[in-house]
């Protein structure tokens, strides 16, 4: 406790004033911050996602195309080799 009371006693009043002033700064941006709402959004309700359609392709059409990929690649691979 002493270090703060000495820590203190150095500063000068520019110094003092200064701080003074940063500890009310601080205090009343921490309470806009929290008196701020963020908007809400309802994604169901927007006019923007009606109408929208799935574009990916579903996990077993990939899982197709892996397997029609890796028979073609043995057959070529075994054409390859009869050469």
């Amino acid at each position: 406790m002493a270090i703060i009371v000495n820590k203190r006693e150095e500063q000068t009043e520019l110094q003092q004033r200064i701080a003074a002033e940063l500890r009310e700064k601080a205090a009343a941006n921490s309470r806009t911050e929290n008196d701020i709402k963020a908007p809400e959004y309802d994604v169901e309700k927007s006019e923007y996602m009606k109408n929208l359609s799935d574009s990916h392709l579903p996990g077993w059409v990939w899982l197709i195309i892996l397997v029609v990929a890796a028979v073609a690649a043995f057959f070529i691979a075994q054409l390859m080799v009869k050469k």
